[in-house]
């Protein structure tokens, strides 16, 4: 089910693949009964700025009976921690064509350094996939296209 650098445009690198372990996840992931998940990292560097593009994979499963709850909570999750710092950061949530059996996208940008970040979490049968990335419009789309790569593998 996971993105592989064959999925990714040029110039990207694979940072690092791993289980996700119980240790890692919250005591309300746990109460919804997690029951795996995996990891990967991507990297693309920009020679020309400096900068890199990062996107993550995240991918758990849980009992199809709970799983309409996970894209809320990370809604609700990332929402919550922005506010923590209302003066330099905010979310707004994004329309984007219904990935898996429902989605959401969020784009959250950093007001001291006009930075930005992008979030799609998405549910497809008793999986729940989380892809993120930093940077321009242009890595939003990317990130978008991504998803829809990473939803036609759950099968």
């Amino acid at each position: 089910m996971s993105l592989q650098l064959s999925d990714l445009p040029a110039n990207f690198s694979l940072l690092e693949t791993g289980e996700r372990n119980v240790s890692e996840m919250s005591n309300w992931s746990l109460d919804q009964g997690w029951k795996g998940g995996y990891y990967a990292d991507f990297e693309k560097n920009d020679n020309n700025s400096g900068s890199g593009t990062i996107i993550e994979q995240v991918i758990s499963v849980y009992p199809a009976g709970n799983i309409s709850l996970i894209v809320p909570n990370t809604v609700g999750y990332v929402k919550n921690w922005s506010a923590e710092d209302t003066n330099n950061r905010s979310v707004e949530e994004q329309a984007l064509p219904t990935i898996g059996d429902s989605s959401s996208v969020l784009k959250i940008s950093d007001k001291s350094d006009n930075s930005h970040e992008y979030i799609i979490a998405f549910v497809k049968y008793d999986v729940y996939e989380q892809l993120y990335t930093n940077g321009t419009a242009a890595d939003d789309e990317m990130l978008n296209h991504l998803a829809g790569v990473a939803s036609a593998k759950i099968r």
